[in-house]
């Protein structure tokens, strides 16, 4: 039993799948129902121990939540947090509470069941493109996003979703480029990391910060490979006329449409316009080879050369996806060794760590803007070795009106680089590793 707000409430996993089914009802910021939760379930993306219950003993289920799992073998841990209902007779001002309470309690049970070493799964949410000023919206997802930020997933990353539909247009080859099928695995870790230094994609980056460009590389590469639905027989190496790689498109897709997985031109290579080649090319491949009539694609807010790119090639943003998630844990780093911050284009040297002990912090995820290196007067740390700082600030961003958790903050020249791109002046407090 858990207490919250004065009442004890049973969290556990679901005794009675059918109990849950009166709770799922849609709103602005959930098209969750009834009938979805059957059809996920009949095919193993969801599953009784992933659905969570909060009851009082007397009036039934007033709480439930949904984990979503790829589909994979029995046994493996659920991927994302898909659903948060509360009954109508809680309190407005308690459903927060008890959604908190309910997904902390499944979380820590994943940790267990599963041997979990990794942040729990994050929570995803499909909103319109003009969600921020539709009351209906703000509504629905206001306790909801409390909810999960009290339970952990306190990193906000906002994404564009677009579409390709036929009959539009299937993009022509340019010219510029050829594509080759490479059936050696390594040479696509090689390029995927390569593809992160300048990377705008906030998820890529926040791995290669916990675990090394490298071993994140390698860890894309087994996800698109393993884990997606998509043919290792599309994946594309993309190569100028001189021969050399330019990049790469992994063309996948999930369980519901063909998807634009993956696509990256590595940095010496950048500002021809070639990320518009391979994704047309990954957009041929989808359309004519494996007959898709629709393909989803996404991309972070902040990166709007890629957003760009697709609408230049006949996509169509349609949607948002909010992506709350929790901090990733940090690279571990030599001690002991003066380290400093600068701006690569300065090389002027900042003092790396200024504590003070009357501020609060959130927590700041990867650059993705100005990303500073670690320049060290002693050998043991890399300039790739980058890792996380908590940080404070009591402003609005001034470009998106953020005041509190954002995804992207780095401290460079006493200010904080927002995800969004916008940047916070003054005093930083409360740096860390």
């Amino acid at each position: 039993m858990s207490t919250i707000t004065g009442l004890d409430y049973l969290l556990r996993p679901a005794a009675d799948l059918s109990d849950v089914l009166p709770l799922m009802r849609p709103d602005a910021a959930s098209t969750l129902s009834a009938d979805i939760f059957l059809e996920r379930l009949a095919r193993a993306e969801y599953r009784a121990e992933w659905t969570w219950t909060a009851s009082d003993g007397g009036s039934g289920v007033l709480a439930v939540v949904v984990w979503w799992g790829s589909g994979s073998a029995e046994g493996s841990a659920p991927d994302a947090l898909d659903g948060i209902y509360v009954h109508e007779s809680v309190a407005r001002a308690d459903r927060a509470g008890l959604a908190a309470a309910l997904i902390a309690a499944g979380q820590a049970q994943f940790a267990v069941q599963y041997g979990l070493t990794t942040p729990p799964p994050e929570y995803h949410v499909f909103l319109p493109c003009g969600w921020r000023t539709d009351p209906s919206v703000t509504a629905a997802l206001g306790w909801r996003m409390d909810a999960v930020t009290r339970a952990g997933l306190t990193s906000l990353l906002e994404r564009l979703r677009f579409e390709w539909r036929s009959p539009a247009r299937v993009p022509a080859r340019s010219g510029r480029l050829s594509f080759r099928v490479e059936p050696d695995d390594e040479v696509f870790v090689s390029l995927f990391a390569r593809v992160l230094t300048g990377s705008l994609d906030a998820s890529t980056t926040a791995a290669a910060l916990a675990s090394g460009a490298q071993e994140a590389a390698r860890e894309d590469v087994a996800f698109y490979r393993d884990r997606m639905l998509g043919e290792r027989a599309w994946w594309r190496l993309a190569v100028d006329a001189a021969g050399s790689a330019v990049g790469f498109g992994i063309p996948s897709r999930n369980p519901a449409f063909p998807v634009v997985g993956y696509l990256g031109v590595v940095p010496e290579h950048r500002g021809h316009g070639y990320a518009d080649d391979i994704l047309a090319e990954i957009t041929r491949i989808l359309a004519d080879e494996a007959g898709a009539e629709v393909i989803r694609a996404d991309t972070d807010l902040a990166n709007t050369p890629m957003a760009a790119s697709l609408e230049r090639v006949g996509y169509r943003n349609f949607s948002r996806r909010l992506v709350f998630s929790a901090p990733l844990p940090l690279r571990p780093l030599t001690t002991g060794l003066p380290l400093r911050w600068a701006h690569p284009s300065r090389r002027t040297p900042l003092t790396a760590w200024r504590p003070h002990p009357t501020a609060t912090s959130l927590y700041a995820r990867s650059s993705l803007y100005a990303r500073p290196s670690l320049q060290s007067d002693k050998s043991g740390i890399k300039a790739t070795d980058w890792h996380t700082k908590t940080v404070s600030h009591t402003k609005p961003c001034p470009k998106c009106g953020s005041l509190g958790v954002v995804p992207g903050v780095v401290i460079w020249a006493g200010q904080a680089v927002l995800g969004c791109g916008g940047v916070l002046g003054g005093r930083i407090a409360r740096l860390r590793r």
